[in-house]
């Protein structure tokens, strides 16, 4: 079983958990086709469902996602460092 190429991208994101209003925000350390590792000063509970969005160039223009998954993990390491990684289980691009 061959392992899902990840993609080291740092962008800004913002998360929350569903059915909430208030975002919190982070940085991306990579993205694949299912997950996403997410640099964050709050990590959400394990197995806690999220809404994140993120921008993204396309072709000459930038398009917000909006995607919908859950974390499976959490890490939290010395000097205040955390992460957690998050599951994409469906995305969208929004009109902008």
């Amino acid at each position: 079983m061959s392992r899902i190429e990840r993609f080291p991208l740092r962008l800004p994101i913002r998360y929350r958990p569903v059915g909430t209003f208030s975002w919190a925000e982070g940085t991306t350390e990579n993205i694949s086709a299912h997950g996403v590792l997410v640099s964050a000063s709050l990590l959400p509970a394990l197995h806690t469902q999220l809404d994140l969005r993120f921008e993204v160039a396309v072709g000459l223009h930038r398009s917000e996602v909006a995607c919908r998954g859950g974390v499976v993990r959490t890490v939290a390491g010395g000097e205040g460092e955390q992460a957690f990684a998050a599951t994409i289980d469906v995305f969208k691009f929004l009109a902008s």
